[in-house]
């Protein structure tokens, strides 16, 4: 909503990029780089009163074959918004394309990401890798992967609740009921990464009366 009122206010200042993925007669294209740019093109004409808009966003085709997850990491590592969730589903992209995965032209589920979590990463990409997700380090790289370990309802949750990868990594020790009930707590009481870290070296087990 907010890059939607950014958008009317002040206009689109960079072009979304698409992958022409088109089969025969059928044009399709899979967004590279905006998802976030488009939706909020969306928004400004279906919800968005007083603003006339068909919809449509400014784009750049770029050929199946130059099309890069590293790009696109630049990008979304470049602007502010990305939760900790994204940025775990950013890493795993990252490693995928540089052992020889391809990008699903569809929709994928946690599951495609957590591949990425059984791959090294090949000798001489970390740099690069590291330098996409915005200059962090190894260990910082890992803590961002390594919560794709969490259930698909948690990271939903996570995600939907932009919990910080500071509190998640503790809720990597929790059964999968326990992490969500965890989070549950966390955004309900707004605790923070040591106050979680806490109440689970306490023991942390959800109860009917909890």
């Amino acid at each position: 909503v907010s890059m939607a009122l950014t958008l009317r206010d002040d206009g689109l200042v960079n072009a979304i990029t698409v992958v022409d993925i088109s089969e025969g007669v059928m044009r399709l294209y899979r967004i590279e780089t905006g998802e976030r740019r488009y939706w909020a093109a969306w928004l400004l004409r279906d919800f968005i009163s007083g603003y006339e808009s068909d919809g449509m966003i400014e784009c750049r085709v770029v050929s199946h074959d130059r099309t890069s997850v590293f790009r696109q990491a630049k990008e979304n590592t470049a602007r502010h918004g990305l939760t900790a969730v994204a940025m775990a589903r950013q890493a795993a992209l990252l490693i995928l394309s540089v052992n020889g995965y391809e990008i699903p032209p569809y929709a994928v589920g946690n599951d495609y990401y957590r591949q990425a979590l059984e791959l090294r990463i090949p000798r001489g990409s970390a740099a690069e890798i590291y330098m996409a997700m915005g200059g962090i380090d190894k260990r910082r790289f890992s803590q961002y992967k390594d919560l794709l370990n969490l259930s698909d309802e948690a990271l939903e949750y996570a995600d939907r609740h932009s919990l910080d990868e500071g509190v998640l990594r503790h809720l990597l020790k929790l059964s999968p009921d326990d992490q969500l009930e965890m989070m549950r707590q966390i955004v309900q009481f707004n605790l923070s990464g040591k106050q979680v870290e806490a109440i689970i070296e306490q023991g942390f087990q959800v109860s009917e009366d909890q």
